[in-house]
């Protein structure tokens, strides 16, 4: 029988909710529910289309005649929250929404109204607290407690950013996840289970104290169960393993402590536990495989550290901690030196509890134990039956090795990825061992192949089988990576990768300071003896060669051989630069900065009449002398260290006759990608405080070049007569100029500055460090890179998840080229014309 429409609705909403929690392909999706595909398809549609319009179709709506939206704050598979502010007692709070396309089932809203309800009952400083609750026509909403700060998955990806290794924050993660656990334990005790704790479900006060949040999964036992037909409830790689199984009576507080143990697990090694890549896989990993010795990606982490963890993350739920509090109690008792409960896991307790998860794989090995021994106590004639059960034994020993293959290449990756970058002398040991791992593990490829095509093509008796199967997966997923692993991919993660960089760390003390050590003892002399740099006592820098002063500004100079060739001077002192120069690095003098500007004081200093209430008032900044590039890094350069990228502007485009080239500003490349090639020369991204010292170059005018947009003209690349034939006819230019470039130039196409930098008021706009924040908020010491001032909230303009981005582009009015201008985009961004200007901090 044919289903009403009523049901198939229904059937829809739970088909969609269990992708937009479990995520997945979208075609494979809809092609295991083709019934209902009529469906499925706009309600994707949809939840896309939501992810851009949803702040300006909310930003006026008042729910219950009281909370007032404001601003997109998270986005979640059963809604959207917002910041919002109560109107009645004129306070800040958080709204969550169900969004109208999820309203269509009625078990959609009986789940979102239960949340309200779970997190109403709950009443603890470590959980988030209700409000209201309401729904004002097909709209259901309740107002929480508006938690100023970010989540821990984003507070962990900022370290991962930052470069900063695990350690560094061991003590502090461990007392964070204590103080999440006791919230946890309140929560068990009065009914209820949370079943999808991660970090993104864990938000960070501006103090930094820990609130858990995101009930919308949550089991209460003084309430009715509902969840998805046929799914899991939670997040794969932080389910316990009787989570993951789909049995709804399995899962009790126990599920919560194995879910805070992935947490911790990631918050002490910035790496996942059970991370697959896919969800199946990662169920699969959750349900088989013990994660990595996290002692080996953070040797901070102590012996009695690494049993609290093996304890909480136990795949049997009688071995794990049986209450929050009790891994609470040992997170403080190893914080405070005292004895711990948890024992670390001996070679006996793996083996037993291998064992209970490869029952039939245990018990072949046990019963091909006592044939051996059977056999050779009976007689001779048992003889070749008992090499027979050898002969099986070596095979399974070849399966544990093949499993051990899997575990070493997760290592060798994580290891490639965060510690032995950037490739400098100190990390030559770490890239030689790991080097020596991957060769060792690479030679076994060949036997792994062999074994893959037996697996094909042999008669297996267990043909046809879920054993089989998988193990013919695993088998191919290990050639398959071991092959990535040994391509000639010099910018994956390969041997071939840490070989160039093992290469570049090994010459970076005879290049940049062994054979440079003249022009570096001149350096130094110079910047002593020259009263810009203000007494400045510098030392020769590991990574950079001195070329000597700019014959314009003084100011000296030096190139960074890892991006390309060292350039030379002219004859006239300037630089002879080519496609494949070097990063050219200008040492900046410290010092007290003013940025900002002002629009009511026409006689007064940093005058703008443009200027914006966010660009000011202007203000002193102190800084500590710093390395900017000369130009913006250009298509080659990133090349070097990133390999080649897309893009509309890429090099071999034609455009009005001119071919772009390798000397153009890479664009299209977000902040993210930005931070990581950062991260892997040992460079930075300015913070705002730097950029616009640089840019200003000591003046005090709208722009660096006078009080005039006319005045720009020559030294910057604006929207001009040219930019027609590139842009719709009614893109806004200046009439009447023709800068020659209708799209981005050459780096140093245009006149420098005063500090002889080159394009920084335009040509492709500029990342950097900072969060879009107004100049009330305090900036650091050193790099003047501000942060949101303790105990205040955001405010009118001010978006925490976004960064700032500095200059005008070839698509901009002088308007936008002003020294004081801002803008800002989320971190993910690229766009044709967003580039990057690498810093670089002095090393004692």
């Amino acid at each position: 029988m044919t289903d009403g429409y009523g049901t198939r609705i229904e059937r829809a909403m739970s088909a969609f909710m269990r992708f937009r929690t479990q995520g997945g392909e979208r075609a494979v999706f809809l092609s295991a529910h083709d019934d209902l595909r009529d469906l499925l398809e706009p309600m994707l549609a949809d939840a896309d289309e939501a992810s851009a319009d949803a702040a300006d179709a909310d930003a006026a709506t008042v729910l219950g005649g009281d909370f007032r939206l404001e601003r997109e704050i998270g986005r979640g598979g059963t809604g959207v929250v917002y910041a919002a502010r109560q109107l009645s007692l004129g306070r800040r709070v958080a709204v969550k929404v169900l969004p109208r396309h999820l309203s269509l089932a009625p078990s959609t809203i009986t789940r979102f109204r239960r949340e309200a309800k779970t997190i109403a009952n709950l009443s603890h400083p470590g959980i988030v607290r209700v409000l209201a609750v309401g729904s004002d026509g097909d709209t259901h909403w309740f107002a929480m407690e508006l938690v100023e700060g970010s989540s821990l998955a984003a507070h962990l990806a900022t370290l991962r950013l930052q470069g900063q290794a695990p350690g560094s924050s061991t003590l502090r993660m461990v007392q964070l996840v204590a103080h999440v656990a006791d919230a946890l334990h309140y929560v068990h005790e009065v009914g209820v289970v949370h079943r999808d704790v991660k970090p993104s479900n864990v938000l960070l006060r501006n103090d930094a104290s820990p609130v858990l949040t995101d009930f919308g999964l949550a089991h209460d036992d003084n309430a009715p169960t509902i969840t998805l037909p046929g799914g899991r409830a939670g997040t794969p790689c932080y389910m316990a393993p009787e989570q993951a199984s789909g049995a709804a009576d399995a899962v009790d507080a126990r599920c919560d402590v194995f879910a805070l143990g992935a947490t911790l697990y990631e918050t002490l090694t910035f790496a996942r536990a059970f991370d697959g890549g896919s969800v199946e896989r990662s169920i699969q990993r959750v349900v088989d495989d013990e994660p990595v010795d996290p002692r080996r990606l953070n040797p901070a982490i102590s012996r009695d550290l690494a049993a609290i963890l093996a304890t909480a993350l136990a795949k049997d739920p009688a071995q794990r901690y049986q209450t929050a509090a009790a891994l609470a109690d040992d997170l403080r008792a190893y914080l405070a030196q005292r004895p711990i409960r948890a024992r670390p896991i001996g070679p006996l307790a793996r083996l037993h509890r291998w064992a209970q998860r490869r029952r039939a794989l245990a018990g072949a090995l046990l019963g091909l134990f006592i044939t051996l021994v059977v056999g050779l106590a009976a007689s001779l004639w048992l003889w070749h039956a008992a090499a027979a059960e050898e002969q099986r034994a070596s095979a399974l020993l070849v399966e544990w090795q093949r499993l051990a293959d899997r575990r070493r290449l997760d290592e060798l990756v994580s290891e490639a990825d965060t510690l032995l970058w950037p490739a400098v002398p100190a990390k030559l040991a770490a890239m030689d061992a790991w080097l020596g791992r991957a060769a060792a593990l690479a030679q076994r490829r060949a036997d792994h192949a062999a074994a893959l095509v037996r697996l094909r093509a042999g008669v297996d008796p267990r043909e046809g089988s879920a054993e089989h199967a998988w193990r013919l997966q695993q088998l191919e997923e290990l050639v398959r990576r071991l092959d990535g692993l040994v391509a000639d991919e010099p910018f994956a993660t390969t041997v071939a990768s840490v070989r160039r960089r093992r290469s570049w760390a090994a010459g970076l003390q005879r290049t940049s300071l062994e054979e440079p050590a003249a022009a570096w003892s001149s350096a130094i002399a110079r910047v002593a003896a020259n009263a810009t740099y203000r007494g400045l006592r510098l030392t020769p820098q590991i990574g950079l060669v001195p070329l000597g002063p700019d014959p314009r500004s003084g100011l000296e100079e030096f190139a960074d051989p890892i991006s390309g060739t060292v350039p030379t001077r002219g004859v006239d002192g300037a630089l002879v630069c080519h496609e494949s120069t070097a990063v050219v690095f200008v040492l900046l003098a410290g010092g007290e900065s003013r940025m900002g500007a002002q629009k009511d004081d026409p006689d007064g200093t940093h005058y703008d009449g443009a200027a914006a209430y966010l660009e000011t008032p202007p203000h002193r900044v102190r800084l500590d002398a710093f390395l900017l590039a000369k130009h913006e890094l250009t298509h080659a350069q990133w090349r070097a260290v990133m390999g080649d990228i897309g893009g509309w502007w890429r090099p071999g485009r034609t455009v009005r006759g001119v071919t772009i080239d390798w000397r153009h500003p890479v664009a299209n490349v977000s902040w993210e990608s930005c931070a990581t090639m950062a991260f892997r020369c040992g460079w930075a991204l300015p913070s705002e405080a730097q950029w616009e010292y640089a840019c200003r170059a000591g003046s005090a005018t709208p722009w660096s070049t006078g009080r005039a947009a006319e005045s720009l003209f020559g030294f910057a690349n604006l929207a001009d007569e040219a930019s027609r034939d590139e842009y719709p006819d009614e893109w806004p230019c200046h009439q009447g100029l023709d800068d020659g470039h209708a799209v981005t130039a050459p780096v140093g196409s245009y006149l420098p500055n005063g500090f002889g930098l080159h394009d920084l008021h335009g040509n492709v706009r500029e990342w950097c460090r900072d969060q879009i924040l107004r100049y009330d908020n305090p900036a650091g010491p050193s790099t003047g890179e501000r942060t949101l001032a303790s105990g205040r909230e955001p405010r009118h303009g001010e978006m925490l998840g976004s960064r700032v981005h500095r200059g005008g582009s070839c698509q901009s009015l002088a308007r936008d080229h002003r020294s004081a201008h801002r803008g800002a985009d989320q971190v993910g961004t690229c766009l044709p014309s967003l580039g990057v200007r690498p810093a670089r901090w002095l090393a004692p």
